[in-house]
Protein backbone atom coordinates (compact mmCIF):
# COMPACT_ATOMS: atom_id res chain seq x y z
CA UNK A 1 0.00 0.00 0.00
CA UNK A 2 0.97 3.40 -0.23
CA UNK A 3 0.45 6.49 2.08
CA UNK A 4 -1.81 10.06 0.58
CA UNK A 5 0.18 12.40 0.06
CA UNK A 6 -1.77 15.55 1.68
CA UNK A 7 -0.78 19.64 2.47
CA UNK A 8 -0.89 20.40 6.10
CA UNK A 9 -0.39 23.81 7.69
CA UNK A 10 1.29 22.96 10.90
CA UNK A 11 2.63 19.29 10.26
CA UNK A 12 4.10 19.34 14.01
CA UNK A 13 1.50 20.24 15.72
CA UNK A 14 -0.42 16.51 14.60
CA UNK A 15 1.56 13.32 15.73
CA UNK A 16 -0.79 11.67 12.85
CA UNK A 17 1.69 13.12 10.29
CA UNK A 18 5.23 11.29 9.03
CA UNK A 19 7.86 13.12 6.39
CA UNK A 20 9.49 10.44 3.81
CA UNK A 21 12.87 10.40 5.23
CA UNK A 22 14.03 10.23 1.50
CA UNK A 23 12.20 12.47 -0.27
CA UNK A 24 10.72 14.61 2.30
CA UNK A 25 7.15 14.07 1.77
CA UNK A 26 4.62 14.98 3.90
CA UNK A 27 1.93 12.34 4.59
CA UNK A 28 -0.91 11.27 6.70
CA UNK A 29 0.46 8.65 8.54
CA UNK A 30 -1.23 4.87 7.25
CA UNK A 31 -3.28 3.10 9.31
CA UNK A 32 -1.41 -0.71 8.79
CA UNK A 33 -2.96 -3.95 9.10
CA UNK A 34 -1.33 -6.88 9.49
CA UNK A 35 1.62 -7.94 7.70
CA UNK A 36 1.00 -4.67 5.79
CA UNK A 37 3.90 -2.29 4.39
CA UNK A 38 3.43 1.63 3.56
CA UNK A 39 5.46 3.00 0.85
CA UNK A 40 6.79 6.49 -0.01
CA UNK A 41 3.88 7.36 -3.09
CA UNK A 42 6.36 9.86 -4.78
CA UNK A 43 9.82 7.59 -4.19
CA UNK A 44 8.63 4.30 -3.03
CA UNK A 45 11.28 4.43 0.02
CA UNK A 46 9.66 2.18 3.01
CA UNK A 47 8.12 4.44 5.45
CA UNK A 48 6.03 2.04 8.26
CA UNK A 49 5.63 -2.12 8.11
CA UNK A 50 3.17 -3.83 10.49
CA UNK A 51 4.81 -5.25 13.43
CA UNK A 52 2.50 -7.53 15.51
CA UNK A 53 3.12 -7.57 19.66
CA UNK A 54 6.45 -6.01 18.83
CA UNK A 55 6.43 -4.75 22.60
CA UNK A 56 6.85 -8.53 23.40
CA UNK A 57 8.79 -10.15 21.12
CA UNK A 58 11.38 -7.46 20.87
CA UNK A 59 11.43 -7.89 24.87
CA UNK A 60 11.94 -11.15 24.33
CA UNK A 61 14.74 -11.40 21.68
CA UNK A 62 16.64 -8.38 23.59
CA UNK A 63 16.49 -10.55 26.66
CA UNK A 64 18.46 -13.05 24.72
CA UNK A 65 20.45 -11.12 23.06
CA UNK A 66 21.75 -9.99 26.46
CA UNK A 67 22.64 -13.91 27.32
CA UNK A 68 24.02 -14.74 24.00
CA UNK A 69 26.49 -11.50 24.49
CA UNK A 70 27.77 -13.18 27.94
CA UNK A 71 28.61 -16.06 26.54
CA UNK A 72 29.95 -14.77 23.28
CA UNK A 73 32.28 -12.82 25.58
CA UNK A 74 32.59 -15.12 28.22
CA UNK A 75 33.04 -18.34 26.90
CA UNK A 76 36.14 -19.44 24.76
CA UNK A 77 35.61 -17.87 20.91
CA UNK A 78 38.68 -20.01 19.46
CA UNK A 79 41.23 -22.17 20.10
CA UNK A 80 44.16 -22.86 17.75
CA UNK A 81 46.40 -26.11 18.43
CA UNK A 82 50.06 -26.57 17.09
CA UNK A 83 52.65 -28.97 17.24
CA UNK A 84 50.39 -30.01 20.00
CA UNK A 85 50.29 -27.04 22.31
CA UNK A 86 46.55 -25.50 22.17
CA UNK A 87 45.85 -21.79 22.76
CA UNK A 88 42.70 -20.76 23.60
CA UNK A 89 41.38 -16.99 22.36
CA UNK A 90 38.25 -14.78 23.78
CA UNK A 91 36.76 -11.78 21.96
CA UNK A 92 39.07 -9.76 24.40
CA UNK A 93 42.02 -11.77 24.22
CA UNK A 94 42.56 -10.02 20.81
CA UNK A 95 41.78 -6.46 21.80
CA UNK A 96 43.83 -6.58 24.19
CA UNK A 97 46.96 -8.25 22.40
CA UNK A 98 46.57 -4.87 19.90
CA UNK A 99 46.59 -2.70 22.92
CA UNK A 100 49.94 -4.18 24.00
CA UNK A 101 51.16 -3.84 20.82
CA UNK A 102 50.30 -0.22 20.98
CA UNK A 103 47.67 -0.35 18.36
CA UNK A 104 45.32 1.69 20.13
CA UNK A 105 43.11 3.50 17.60
CA UNK A 106 42.33 -0.05 16.07
CA UNK A 107 42.23 -1.75 19.01
CA UNK A 108 39.63 1.31 20.72
CA UNK A 109 37.70 0.66 17.22
CA UNK A 110 37.12 -3.19 18.01
CA UNK A 111 36.31 -2.96 22.14
CA UNK A 112 33.64 0.32 20.83
CA UNK A 113 32.19 -1.45 18.31
CA UNK A 114 32.20 -5.50 19.35
CA UNK A 115 31.90 -4.97 22.81
CA UNK A 116 30.88 -1.17 24.09
CA UNK A 117 28.33 -0.38 21.46
CA UNK A 118 26.26 -3.83 21.69
CA UNK A 119 25.66 -4.28 25.05
CA UNK A 120 24.94 -0.24 25.53
CA UNK A 121 22.51 -1.11 23.15
CA UNK A 122 21.19 -4.04 24.48
CA UNK A 123 20.89 -2.34 27.55
CA UNK A 124 19.02 1.03 26.70
CA UNK A 125 16.40 -0.77 24.77
CA UNK A 126 15.77 -2.91 28.11
CA UNK A 127 15.63 0.28 29.96
CA UNK A 128 12.94 1.17 27.61
CA UNK A 129 11.30 -1.78 27.33
CA UNK A 130 11.04 -3.40 30.89
CA UNK A 131 9.19 -0.21 31.72
CA UNK A 132 6.77 0.23 29.12
CA UNK A 133 5.51 -3.68 29.81
CA UNK A 134 4.69 -2.69 33.44
CA UNK A 135 2.53 0.32 32.19
CA UNK A 136 5.10 2.82 33.12
CA UNK A 137 7.07 5.66 31.60
CA UNK A 138 10.71 4.47 30.95
CA UNK A 139 13.25 7.45 33.46
CA UNK A 140 14.80 9.37 30.68
CA UNK A 141 12.76 8.10 27.95
CA UNK A 142 13.65 10.45 25.17
CA UNK A 143 17.53 10.09 26.54
CA UNK A 144 17.49 6.45 26.50
CA UNK A 145 15.51 6.39 22.92
CA UNK A 146 17.84 8.61 20.96
CA UNK A 147 20.97 6.66 23.15
CA UNK A 148 19.55 3.70 22.26
CA UNK A 149 19.84 4.72 18.19
CA UNK A 150 23.62 6.12 18.85
CA UNK A 151 24.30 2.62 20.04
CA UNK A 152 22.73 0.43 17.23
CA UNK A 153 24.56 2.84 14.69
CA UNK A 154 28.02 2.08 16.35
CA UNK A 155 27.30 -2.10 16.99
CA UNK A 156 29.05 -3.90 13.90
CA UNK A 157 28.96 -7.11 14.87
CA UNK A 158 29.01 -8.53 11.49
CA UNK A 159 31.98 -6.56 10.54
CA UNK A 160 34.32 -8.30 13.66
CA UNK A 161 32.43 -11.26 12.15
CA UNK A 162 33.71 -10.99 8.51
CA UNK A 163 37.80 -9.98 10.32
CA UNK A 164 37.48 -13.17 11.88
CA UNK A 165 36.15 -15.71 9.25
CA UNK A 166 39.17 -13.84 7.18
CA UNK A 167 41.62 -14.80 10.35
CA UNK A 168 39.88 -18.14 10.09
CA UNK A 169 40.76 -18.95 6.59
CA UNK A 170 44.06 -17.94 6.97
CA UNK A 171 45.05 -19.46 10.24
CA UNK A 172 43.63 -23.16 9.06
CA UNK A 173 46.35 -23.82 6.82
CA UNK A 174 49.06 -23.53 9.66
CA UNK A 175 47.28 -25.09 12.37
CA UNK A 176 44.03 -26.82 13.82
CA UNK A 177 41.22 -23.78 14.46
CA UNK A 178 38.26 -24.73 16.30
CA UNK A 179 35.04 -22.92 16.89
CA UNK A 180 34.38 -22.60 20.89
CA UNK A 181 31.28 -21.97 22.69
CA UNK A 182 31.93 -18.17 22.21
CA UNK A 183 31.97 -18.39 18.76
CA UNK A 184 29.06 -20.08 17.82
CA UNK A 185 27.13 -18.12 20.77
CA UNK A 186 28.39 -15.03 18.78
CA UNK A 187 27.17 -16.38 15.72
CA UNK A 188 23.58 -17.26 17.05
CA UNK A 189 23.50 -13.55 18.55
CA UNK A 190 23.93 -11.68 15.41
CA UNK A 191 20.86 -13.06 13.61
CA UNK A 192 18.93 -12.48 17.26
CA UNK A 193 20.26 -9.17 16.87
CA UNK A 194 19.03 -8.45 13.98
CA UNK A 195 15.88 -10.05 14.72
CA UNK A 196 15.48 -7.72 17.97
CA UNK A 197 16.01 -4.51 15.62
CA UNK A 198 13.44 -5.85 13.08
CA UNK A 199 11.07 -6.04 15.34
CA UNK A 200 11.05 -2.98 17.60
CA UNK A 201 8.83 -0.62 16.52
CA UNK A 202 9.90 2.68 17.41
CA UNK A 203 6.66 4.85 16.73
CA UNK A 204 4.68 2.09 19.18
CA UNK A 205 7.49 2.90 21.44
CA UNK A 206 7.35 6.30 21.66
CA UNK A 207 2.90 6.24 21.59
CA UNK A 208 3.03 4.00 24.80
CA UNK A 209 5.51 7.07 26.14
CA UNK A 210 3.22 8.99 25.49
CA UNK A 211 0.53 7.29 26.97
CA UNK A 212 2.42 6.75 30.20
CA UNK A 213 2.96 10.44 31.19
Amino acid sequence: MSASAVSCANPSADPGWIACETCDLLLRRPVLGVRSKAHCPRCGKLLDRSRPDSLNRTFALALASLVLYVVAQTSIFMSFELDGLVQNARIMTGIRALFADDKWPLASLILLTAVLAPLLWNLSLLWVLVPLRLGARPPAAAVAMRFCREMANWAMLEVFLLAVLVTYSKLVAMAHVGIGPGGWAFGVLILVSAGTTASFDTEDAWDRIEAAR
